[in-house]
């Protein structure tokens, strides 16, 4: 599990875990760094709006954020 800043936790999973899940198709899943994230609960509450993270659903992220900025 990991934290946001608010202290809400969400869960990791390794690629190994999130390709064999049978859920992996209706929650959302981003790739970062290394690691898989489920941020379903998360789309409401990202500082961009929802929207700006459909594109990168089940995909991975790493380089797209660093091309905005450094994230945590």
């Amino acid at each position: 599990m990991t934290s946001d800043k608010e202290g809400k936790r969400f869960p990791v999973f390794s690629k190994k875990e999130w390709v064999n899940t049978a859920e992996y198709g209706q929650h959302f899943f981003v790739f970062y760094d290394g690691a898989v994230f489920e941020i379903t609960a998360f789309l409401s509450l990202h500082p961009g709006g929802s929207k700006a993270l459909y594109e990168y659903k089940n995909k991975d992220i790493t380089k797209a954020l660093f091309n905005v900025y450094p994230h945590s």
